[in-house]
């Protein structure tokens, strides 16, 4: 699964508020999945920010599960 699937599955599961096709298609149409991280640092390529962004979910959750957060 690209980190771009991954990122709309973790979205359209999680989030549960009206509008959420329509933000998704907002990212689409403004480059969001090509954007890159950083200009210099990590994820600097073509798809980094969704990648980034993949990571810090996946991490978010980690904590969610290993600590039991509420946050």
């Amino acid at each position: 699964m690209t980190p771009k699937d991954k990122f709309i599955s973790y979205v359209r599961t999680c989030i549960a508020r009206d509008g959420v096709e329509d933000f998704l298609k907002a990212l689409e149409e403004n480059g969001f999945y090509e954007a890159w991280a950083s200009t210099s640092y990590h994820c600097n390529y073509a798809g980094g920010l969704v990648e980034h962004t993949v990571n810090v979910i996946e991490y978010a959750m980690k904590i969610l599960r290993e600590f039991n957060s509420k946050v």
